[in-house]
């Protein structure tokens, strides 16, 4: 079962390996991110800018084509603060 919850710091240094990793042009700094979690494993993520810039949302390969990106980007919408 697949749980999307607000990043830790934990899961902030795993992002930010990731995007370096994979050279994905997000930044982590002054912004807001959320994980997908299945089995204790990230699966995605989408970080999104304070302010509203265009957020960014990464789906691991295995799970692309599965509606994870729509549901990551539906959970951001919900807990937006009122700033967005």
């Amino acid at each position: 079962m697949v749980s999307i919850r607000h990043a830790t710091e934990r899961d902030l240094i795993d992002i930010r390996a990731y995007l370096a990793r994979h050279r994905v042009p997000c930044a982590l700094e002054g912004a807001d991110a959320v994980i997908a979690v299945e089995q204790d494993r990230m699966i995605g993520f989408g970080i999104v800018q304070r302010g509203g810039l265009t957020p960014c949302i990464t789906v691991r390969d295995l799970r692309r084509g599965s509606g994870l990106g729509s549901l990551i980007a539906e959970h951001m919408m919900e807990h937006a603060g009122p700033e967005r």
